[in-house]
């Protein structure tokens, strides 16, 4: 991707930030994200990536799709493996994107292959046009697709080690080792036998996933939820003469943050505390983001209240989800304590936890990300944050 563009978008964050500090309506926050000025769709920025590869002068479908099917061609790869003549339409036309998933994820590593991409150019690939981290280390297919990207072999030679582990009797019995300790195990070989054997011995490690996240996640939920209490608290007292009235009774219609729901301390209540938002449904499970006035990359993967319940997720589930409670976390730190954190430390901060889970670091050409970065250069951070969020639902 340009440099030109992530820088934009950075500069746009405090563009928004000053037209706040003046106004404090976020209605231009809210249209910023919703601008295709502003945030290029999926098929905008493939194009640009498949030009900036090809040095095609041109981000016109027809170029684009034209070179990637010359590139198919030439290094084995069926188009179809990557996208259908009506999908690649929708991209580059229609302005939609792949849905997150195993199936998506296939097509981009074809794509990778297709267009001989090194690791660092398909971290590229999935970080800023699929915004997606790019390889699961505690998967074996992505494992062989890492492995034949670095030492420069075909996406049949992948698809042919993965058919081998696949027929494959894999040990279950070793010992658990870290992700680093895989990455750097396989950085070491060249010779594709001893990856299959390595596999082959360690099906344990290629069976744990996201180990790592399971951590952070546990321990930033339990954290939000000390916050959270500590800013209920804060609320019950300034509050409480709004709470009762004149006789000491709760007032009806009120919602109190007292009694039972506090000690309880809900995952739903947790949710409404960070976020200022409703929960609907009695376990959260029903979407209150579905008709919100914002980009489909925030809306369709923002976190819910049942997902601090989850005890298993998947790596953009996890991802999401610990941007959300380490951003409570942090700003609660700022907005209430008074703590000298600035926007470089939250940056720092999430990026050294996101790098730590093998997750893809902040990216200002994600909104999700935009969003949150937005918020962290403020004063106040969870009021914006809040601010925002309640006027992009739809009125009850």
């Amino acid at each position: 991707m340009d440099i030109t563009y992530t820088s934009n978008l950075e500069t746009e964050i405090w563009n928004m930030a000053e037209e706040l500090d003046e106004s404090e309506d976020f209605s231009k926050v809210i249209d910023f994200l919703n601008s295709k000025e502003g945030f290029q769709p999926f098929g905008k920025r493939l194009a640009e990536f498949i030009d900036k590869k090809f040095d095609l002068g041109s981000t016109d479908r027809k170029t684009v799709v034209q070179a990637l099917n010359e590139a198919c061609e030439k290094n084995g790869v069926g188009l179809s493996e990557i996208a259908s003549d009506g999908t690649l339409r929708n991209w580059f036309d229609k302005d939609k994107r792949p849905k997150k998933g195993e199936d998506s994820r296939f097509s981009m590593f074809a794509l990778a292959f297709a267009l001989r991409l090194s690791v660092e150019e398909t971290k590229d690939l999935f970080h800023k046009i699929f915004l997606d981290r790019a390889f699961n280390y505690r998967n074996e297919k992505e494992v062989i697709y890492y492995f034949c990207l670095k030492n420069n072999k075909t996406w049949a030679d992948a698809k042919r080690m993965i058919a081998e582990v696949e027929n494959m009797t894999i040990d279950t019995s070793d010992h658990t080792q870290l992700t680093n300790v895989i990455v750097d195990n396989i950085n070491a070989m060249s010779d594709e036998n001893i990856l299959l054997e390595y596999i082959r011995e360690n099906g344990h490690n290629f069976e744990k996933n996201s180990v790592t996240a399971k951590e952070k996640f546990s321990y930033y939920l339990e954290q939000a939820k000390k916050l959270a209490k500590e800013e209920v608290n804060a609320i019950r007292k300034d509050e409480e003469d709004m709470l009762v009235d004149e006789y000491g009774n709760e007032k009806r219609g009120k919602k109190s943050y007292s009694g039972k729901w506090i000690n309880s301390f809900s995952n739903n209540f947790l949710y409404e505390i960070i976020t200022g938002v409703g929960v609907e449904g009695d376990k959260g499970t029903k979407t209150v983001f579905k008709n919100a006035t914002l980009p489909k990359e925030i809306k369709q993967r923002f976190p819910e209240a049942i997902t601090f319940g989850k005890e298993d997720m998947k790596s953009e589930e996890y991802r999401k989800v610990i941007v959300l409670l380490f951003s409570y976390c942090f700003w609660y730190k700022v907005q209430y304590l008074s703590i000298d954190f600035d926007y470089d430390d939250y940056i720092g901060e999430l990026d050294h936890i996101l790098f730590s889970c093998y997750f893809s670091k902040l990216y200002p050409g994600n909104p999700f990300d935009w969003l949150f970065l937005f918020c962290s250069q403020d004063d106040c951070p969870l009021a914006v944050f809040r601010g925002i969020l309640s006027e992009v639902l739809p009125d009850e």
